[in-house]
C-alpha cells in the first residue's frame, strides 16, 4: 500500500460520546475500540486519511450528559495518518486505465492521471483491453502494473481525497 509508506504517526483530538453500558473498568478500552471503529480507515478534511488510532494519549475533557447518561469525551490519540499533498509521489497500483487516462483507487484516494498532461504517454488498445505505452522508452503499462506518481491537484470531496496525478 503506497500510502502506508508515505503516512505519518501525530497525535490528534477528536470528540467522542461513549455510552453508560461502558462505563467500567475498563472504560478506557472501550472508549480506544469505540473511537477505532467509528475513525479507522476513514478520511477527514483536517487530519486526511486514518489508517491507526494507535493508543488514548490523554483524555482532555469529560463531560456527563443531564438528559442522557452518556459521556462526550475530548481526546488526544496517537494515529497514523496519511495527508494528500501537491509534489507527493506514491507508487500505486493501476485499477483501470480507458480512452482519456488511469484511474488509481487507493483506500479512500482516488487518483486521475489525464493523458493530456503526460505528453510521453499515450493510450493504445489491443484486443479487449487498454494499455499505457511510453513513447520514449516504449515501456508498457497495464492494468494492476505499479507506476511512481507526482501529485499535482488534491481535493478533499464527502468521504475521501479526488487527486490529479502525472506519472514520474
Amino acid at each position: 500500500m503506497a500510502i502506508q509508506k508515505n503516512a505519518t504517526l501525530r497525535d490528534i483530538t477528536l470528540r467522542f460520546c461513549l455510552a453508560p453500558e461502558h462505563f467500567d473498568a475498563h472504560y478506557r478500552d472501550h472508549l480506544l475500540q469505540a473511537i477505532r471503529d467509528k475513525y479507522e480507515n476513514k478520511s477527514f478534511k483536517e487530519y486526511g486519511y486514518i489508517l491507526e488510532i494507535q493508543a488514548i494519549e490523554r483524555i482532555l475533557n469529560e463531560e456527563i450528559m443531564s438528559m442522557v447518561p452518556n459521556v462526550f469525551f475530548m481526546v488526544r490519540v496517537r494515529a497514523l495518518l496519511y495527508l494528500p499533498r501537491v509534489r507527493d509521489r506514491l507508487e500505486v497500483q493501476i485499477d483501470k486505465i480507458f480512452h482519456h487516462g488511469v484511474f488509481i483507487m487507493e483506500d479512500k484516494i482516488r487518483i486521475l492521471i489525464p493523458i493530456a498532461i503526460s505528453t510521453e504517454y499515450e493510450v493504445q488498445k489491443d484486443f479487449s483491453s487498454f494499455y499505457l505505452l511510453n513513447t520514449t522508452t516504449q515501456k508498457t503499462f497495464r492494468k494492476d502494473d505499479h507506476v511512481e506518481v507526482e501529485l499535482v491537484e488534491v481535493r478533499f470531496e464527502k468521504d475521501g481525497f479526488s487527486c490529479i496525478a502525472s506519472i514520474v
